[in-house]
């Protein structure tokens, strides 16, 4: 083999996207037709339309506590405190063709009725809620006058959300609606929206008085077309959808997902380095055929520990003249802060106890309402916990 030869490709990952790029721009890319990033400060009177249309939202007269320069998962958010909305000079009129809301959401009240996120004014039509979290916890449109449900919400946790309208039902399925959360789809339902020429309100029902969504809400943005098929054709290999999640996840993650690597020939050995991240593993891989799936690909190297800033690899050169590395990254696992299988009611770690059914129990655990006292962490007799239910009083 002439060593000089050797071409070595390589390919250094995380486990998160593999996608480079800035969150706000893809979305303008895009082409939305309003896109409010929320960025201002507290007490702003105006909130930005970044869409470059002009589209600014009036915020002299604020209603409710809703607060602007809140943390948000991309750059700032506006908190919305079950009182307040905010009224778009957005006019959309969803009956016209296809449309998308995008939204990032981290609802606060969930289960429960969380609010409306995005609602439609009536003007010259009949205005819906076209995103809003149900008290089942799940996101919802009512789009059409009957409701869609998406993926089901946990509190206080951020969800990259785009819902798309397709007018057109390609296919013979009529108008359809579908949630794609985290960048999975999910739900789909079949629903004709209804004209509706008013504006786009923010955090409420379109009358405003009722309805307040409860949560942080960042980077909403509205389209006149389908994220997931922009050019309208039934064929989603155009789909956006992936490169916007993508975007979403390196922004909150604060990394790029792709790091840097070098590679260099010291005799008859290949020396990697790279940059690590402390905790974290690498797996390596190799494959002289780039078409192959990666999952398919020789395992070189497994489970290397991190040696942050910067991990060294010395591998022999291979014999083929092209070969190429795959380097993948896995976060450090989770901190164990108290493990127990509780297992045995006589051997409890201190501070815990096992408590025991009410005279006559039926077996059936009911729910109450109240504290455990000192002397029983696992509850009042009244709740009818298991024979061998245990728990302490974290308060003490």
């Amino acid at each position: 083999m002439n060593s000089s030869s050797l071409i070595a490709t390589v390919l250094l990952i995380s486990t998160g996207s593999a996608t480079m790029a800035d969150y706000p721009a893809v979305v303008i890319a895009d082409s939305p037709l309003a896109y409010y990033r929320f960025e201002e400060s507290p007490g702003a009177t105006t909130i930005s339309d970044s869409s470059g249309n002009g589209r600014n939202a009036d915020n002299s007269a604020p209603a409710g506590t809703t607060l602007l320069g809140e943390p948000g998962a991309v750059g700032s958010a506006v908190l919305f405190n079950g009182d307040g909305s905010i009224l778009t000079p957005l006019n959309l009129n969803p009956s016209a063709g296809d449309f998308t809301i995008e939204a990032i959401i981290s609802p606060t009240i969930v289960p429960g009725d969380a609010g409306i996120i995005v609602s439609n004014q009536n003007g010259a039509g009949v205005g819906r809620s076209n995103l809003f979290v149900h008290s089942t916890s799940n996101i919802r449109t009512y789009l059409g006058g009957a409701p869609t449900d998406g993926a089901t919400f946990e509190a206080a946790t951020w969800y990259h959300v785009i819902m798309t309208y397709d007018q057109s039902g390609i296919g013979g399925a009529g108008p359809t609606i579908r949630f794609y959360v985290n960048g999975i789809e999910g739900a789909t339902g079949q629903s004709t929206a209804e004209a509706a020429t008013g504006g786009w309100v923010l955090g409420s029902h379109k009358l405003r008085d009722r309805q307040f969504y409860t949560g942080l809400l960042d980077e909403v943005a509205i389209y006149d077309k389908r994220l997931d098929d922009p050019d309208g054709d039934g064929d989603t290999s155009d789909s956006r959808v992936a490169a916007h999640y993508d975007a979403y996840l390196e922004s909150t993650l604060g990394r790029s997902p792709v790091l840097n690597i070098s590679v260099s020939a010291a005799g008859q050995d290949l020396i990697f380095e790279w940059e690590s991240t402390p905790g974290a593993t690498y797996n390596l891989s190799s494959t002289a055929d780039l078409s192959a799936d990666a999952t398919t690909w020789e395992l070189v190297q497994g489970d290397i520990a991190a040696t942050p800033p910067t991990n060294t690899l010395a591998l022999p050169r291979p014999e083929d003249n092209t070969r190429f590395y795959r380097m993948v990254e896995f976060p450090p696992p989770p901190v164990t802060v108290f493990s127990e299988n509780f297992d045995s009611a006589t051997m409890l770690p201190g501070g815990w106890l096992n408590g025991a059914n009410a005279p006559g129990d039926t077996g059936t655990t009911i729910w109450e309402v109240g504290n455990p006292g000192a002397d029983s962490p696992t509850g009042p007799p009244e709740a009818n916990s298991a024979p061998n239910c245990v728990g302490t009083n974290i308060g003490s």
